[in-house]
């Protein structure tokens, strides 16, 4: 898999703020369909956080799913 530096360091920065330090993040990596071990863009869906789990919106999740099956 081959992921860009800037969107590795965008992504650890992403989880780190999020987190804080205190609580689970999440991110989803995407790229396009034709290239499975290339990442282009990360996503950071809406959720819910504690120490030790996270929940993504199931509203956020489903819009998400159909904005990639339209690309």
């Amino acid at each position: 898999m081959f992921v860009p530096r800037d969107l590795w360091r965008a992504t650890l920065g992403l989880l780190r703020e999020c987190g804080r330090t205190r609580r689970e993040c999440v991110a989803y990596w995407t790229g396009p369909a034709d290239s499975p071990d290339v990442v282009d863009e990360v996503v950071h869906p809406v959720h819910d956080a504690s120490a030790v789990s996270y929940a993504v919106d199931e509203r956020w999740l489903i819009a998400f799913w159909i904005e990639l099956a339209r690309q």
